[in-house]
């Protein structure tokens, strides 16, 4: 739930700012008059968020306030850590009797870090629960990103000066607030686990950026390892992974395209067993699934990126992000590019020969989204195993599949 429609939440007064001249920051009067000013950082549950605030603004503008918040905030760490030095020894002993030394040595590595306290930082989180807030004035949307560079440029005053005032000290600086991306997670204030989903999709990203990275990728049943970065499919895997395609997804897409009825698609795929076989033979205790399900007729194509643990009972899905894109919104360009390549020559051969060539321009569209789409999931599984190992005490992971 975005922060402007908060008011619907708590049931209070929401005052959107529209132009420059409103603070680049939210302000909610609290229940006794005071005031916080910052930003909503993510949900800390169904009725409550996470609202983070400067220090250094607090202790100026609203010293009593500041001293709770921070007091609130030192005893909350000193839970957390507790907490974490907890899970992360049941986690070492459950790697007991595996072959996962070195998995045990990181958790004793992150033991250590959170058996120290917390150092005070230069901002403090504020759990907001419903009701708390009597008036909240939401600085606009879009103004959120000039907030989070100021703040990380260190300006004076980001609190209490008008936004085009913030915008102004910036330019001077020759910053361009508006095309800077921001990256606070080592300064923001540690939160505790958001639940067991969240904490169990966090070892899964630490087990596999320590062990196999084995990536799997493919469509249906079609499955192959991708190779390592840099490096391409072998001629081998790629007429395998054409002729079992072939099959599966190319004439089933084909058929949609010349009118055949498309056999309904699970709400949740199953995990293919072709991708349960090759992670069992490489002994990945976890591994990445990404797949994409064409949909000619309609013009889309879903992707889905997975995490799968191996260390259970059964196999599990621990993380996953799914995207669908239009056919419509191809880039000519990279439909040209697909064109000229050789193995694409040989798919739009086997379409011809079907009578599918006056639908091979909307095949073309669908599989340059296709790229796409493999190239937005590549990112987001990047961003999150990076959020997800450098630090446990860090922000929910479902705040990154939200972006």
């Amino acid at each position: 739930m975005s922060f402007r429609c908060l008011a619907v939440l708590v049931g209070s007064l929401l005052t959107c700012s529209t132009t420059m001249a409103q603070p680049a920051v939210d302000v909610l009067v609290l229940k006794g008059g005071e005031e916080l000013r910052g930003l909503r950082w993510g949900n800390a549950g169904p009725r409550a968020v996470w609202y983070v605030s400067r220090v250094a603004w607090l202790r100026e503008g609203q010293p009593a306030l500041a001293r709770r918040l921070e007091q609130e905030q030192a005893d909350r760490e000193v839970r957390t850590r507790a907490d974490l030095v907890r899970r992360l020894q049941i986690w070492k002993t459950s790697l007991e009797g595996t072959n996962a030394k070195d998995l045990g040595v990181i958790a004793d590595d992150w033991i250590e870090r959170y058996k120290e306290p917390a150092r005070p930082g230069a901002y403090v989180a504020t759990r907001i629960e419903a009701g708390q807030p009597t008036r909240i004035v939401a600085a606009r949307p879009g103004l959120t990103r000039l907030a989070l560079v100021a703040w990380r440029e260190n300006v004076e005053g980001v609190e209490r000066k008008p936004a085009a005032e913030i915008a102004a000290t910036l330019k001077e600086a020759g910053i361009a607030w508006e095309k800077e991306s921001t990256d606070l997670l080592e300064r923001l204030p540690g939160l505790p686990v958001q639940d067991e989903a969240d904490w169990k999709a966090r070892l899964a990203f630490l087990d596999y950026q320590s062990t196999t990275k084995l990536h799997l990728q493919g469509t249906g049943e079609a499955i192959v390892e991708t190779p390592a970065e840099g490096a391409a499919l072998a001629a081998g895997q790629i007429e395998a992974l054409m002729a079992r395609v072939g099959k599966s997804t190319l004439e089933k897409a084909l058929g949609d395209l010349l009118g055949d009825t498309p056999a309904p698609r699970p709400a949740q795929a199953a995990i293919p067993a072709e991708a349960l076989k090759l992670a069992r033979d490489r002994k990945a205790p976890v591994f990445r699934l990404s797949q994409v399900e064409p949909d000619l007729a309609g013009g889309k194509v879903l992707v889905v990126d997975r995490l799968i643990s191996m260390r259970g009972a059964l196999p599990e899905v621990v993380w996953q992000v799914r995207l669908e894109e239009n056919g419509a919104n191809a880039d000519r360009a990279v439909v040209e590019r697909l064109k000229k390549d050789p193995q694409i020559a040989k798919v739009i051969g086997a379409a011809e020969a079907l009578g599918a060539g006056a639908s091979l321009d909307q095949a073309l569209r669908a599989g340059a989204v296709t790229l796409e789409s493999w190239r937005k999931a590549d990112g987001k599984f990047q961003e999150v195993a990076r959020v997800a190992t450098r630090r446990l005490d860090g922000v929910p992971l479902s705040w990154l599949e939200a972006r």
